[in-house]
């Protein structure tokens, strides 16, 4: 099949149209992950919302607030490193956790609970446009990622993940063992004073007859910016 001269040009057009649109997005993508970095004022709210179980009876909400310091340690375009300092109330600061964001990428590890963690691999299609979120403790040891494409919709920027399985967090592994992880929805949003981190939680216990749930949890985690020294 022959392409018309007209038809090759609006083609060879569209591509380019198509790869700018891209080049834009990435740009954006890559604009909203930096904004995360910053001094913060930080409230930490958890709360269950709803039991899953004739007997389980939901936990009080979780309440915390901190003031992090949140420093870019890499930037080499399609990946992206912001370390979390957390101020210690006299004057110091301690490392805290880290998040690294990476462009299209094709690998993941998913927990499975029972400390089992398993390799899945992206195809090209499906990591095309993504950013992996890979949450690491203080001691560096992994927490979870998961992939998730930014949206930019007028004046919001946001990231919202697949759904991924995480370890107890630190609130309850050393309080709780009548469940073993965490499923969760996370969701990342720039707003004009700093941005949240909502979570959508479901507690789910493994038992012999296969996955329990327990329970559903709202995450709710707000950053507002403050002056650089308040965090000295």
């Amino acid at each position: 099949m022959r392409i018309s001269g007209k038809a090759a040009s609006v083609l060879a057009v569209s591509v380019l149209l198509c790869g700018a649109a891209m080049a834009t997005d990435f740009n954006k993508d890559r604009e909203a992950i930096l904004a995360m970095a910053g001094t913060f004022e930080v409230d930490f709210h958890f709360e269950e919302t709803v039991s899953f179980l004739p007997d389980y009876e939901v936990k009080e909400p979780y309440d915390e607030d901190a003031l992090e310091t949140v420093i870019v340690i890499e930037d080499s375009g399609d990946k992206i490193v912001l370390q979390h300092l957390l101020s210690t109330g006299r004057g110091g600061i301690i490392k805290h956790w880290r998040q690294d964001w990476e462009y299209e990428n094709t690998v993941l590890w998913e927990y499975q609970g029972k400390n089992k963690w398993t390799k899945r691999t992206l195809s090209p299609e499906e990591a095309k446009g993504t950013w992996t979120q890979r949450v690491y403790q203080v001691d560096d040891s992994p927490r979870y990622e998961s992939s998730g494409k930014w949206e930019h919709i007028g004046g919001l920027s946001q990231w919202t993940s697949a759904r991924t399985n995480r370890p107890l967090p630190r609130r309850d592994y050393t309080k709780r063992d009548d469940y073993d992880f965490l499923e969760v929805v996370n969701r990342q949003a720039i707003t004009p004073d700093g941005w949240v981190h909502e979570q959508d939680n479901t507690k789910i216990a493994i038992v012999e007859e296969g996955l329990k749930p327990l329970c559903r949890e709202f995450g709710l985690n707000q950053y507002k910016k403050v002056e650089d020294e308040k965090g000295d």
